[in-house]
């Protein structure tokens, strides 16, 4: 009888340590022990726009770090579409006695002119490294 206890004991533990699910992976991600074969070689379609975003570990968690690289494919997307570029550039001279420094100054601000409307088709999530890595796409 204390041997099939026993038994029953370690084969619960077993069971649970089997189906513990990581805190750090949801059910739409799934690991990668090295860079997606698609961010080297981003896929190519016809009508479509692809962006990549890659994020490292964030200190306030899965949360943070899974908008980084969504925000990232997002900016990747929006640089393919037609954007206004709005930039300035200034140069100027600083003069102290005997010495001058030249100083520039260069902003650039970019609208884009359609909305985004991208789908995440892949995430994957490295243990060794942290980075989490997501693709979209988005019809042209």
């Amino acid at each position: 009888m204390k041997n099939n206890f026993l038994f029953f004991i370690i084969s619960t533990i077993i069971l649970a340590g089997c189906t513990y699910n990581s805190p750090h992976i949801s059910k739409n991600e799934h690991i990668c022990f090295s860079e997606p074969d698609w961010v080297l070689n981003p896929p190519h379609e016809k009508n479509f726009i692809y962006g990549i975003g890659i994020a490292p570990e964030n200190l306030n968690g899965i949360q943070a770090q899974r908008k980084s690289a969504i925000a990232k494919a997002i900016n990747e997307i929006a640089t393919q579409l037609q954007t206004n570029v709005n930039s300035q550039f200034t140069s100027y001279e600083v003069q102290n006695n005997a010495f001058s420094n030249k100083k520039y100054n260069f902003s650039s601000i970019h609208n884009v002119n359609n909305d985004i409307n991208a789908k995440i088709i892949d995430f994957c999530k490295n243990p060794n490294t942290g980075d989490l890595y997501v693709l979209m796409r988005m019809s042209e």
